[in-house]
């Protein structure tokens, strides 16, 4: 090897950046979506709270979000087997519309979790479909339970929105 060669070398090296000036970026992962559980009590510490579903419903838990678009957030969504669904939302009462607003009057007034509540039935749809939804008013936030299936059941899921319940702070942990 000739020093010419050495002295080459030499330069290169001289002339590259340090290695910890190097640095690749590459983006997050997408975190996988939470896989779904049966029915039962299901806790949301997330959300602070928790809901029980008939033991042959699938429930499939939202992830925090990282930020609350448009004013609210999906919790959970769950599938029963005759093709009954209910989303569990909690949004700002400043921010998003409720039903009495665009017109749909409440059916019943009931409590919740200790909380105000009304109950609408038959949103849209002309009947075609059984549809009720719970509206859930606690403080600063409040939560609204939409339930869909080809024949509602004759509670209305009422079942379903009354075992809402709101965690103790040492469940949220």
């Amino acid at each position: 090897m000739t020093a010419a060669t050495v002295l080459a070398g030499i330069v290169m090296l001289a002339a590259a950046p340090p290695a910890a000036a190097i640095v690749l970026s590459e983006p997050a992962p997408t975190p996988s979506p939470v896989p779904p559980q049966m029915g039962g009590r299901v806790q949301v510490p997330w959300a602070g709270l928790a809901m029980t579903f008939p033991t042959d419903w699938e429930v499939r838990v939202k992830r925090p979000p990282g930020r609350v678009d448009e004013g609210g957030a999906t919790i959970l969504f769950a599938r029963g087997p005759d093709d009954s669904k209910c989303l569990l939302d909690q949004y700002d009462p400043a921010t998003v519309e409720n039903w009495e607003d665009v017109g749909i009057e409440a059916v019943a007034e009931l409590r919740i979790a200790g909380q105000p509540a009304k109950r609408y039935d038959n949103m849209w749809g002309g009947g075609s479909i059984g549809v009720s939804a719970y509206a859930v008013y606690a403080p600063a936030v409040q939560y609204s339970l939409l339930c869909t299936a080809p024949v509602a059941p004759d509670d209305r899921w009422g079942s379903i929105a009354t075992s809402l319940e709101f965690l103790p702070p040492e469940d949220l942990a």
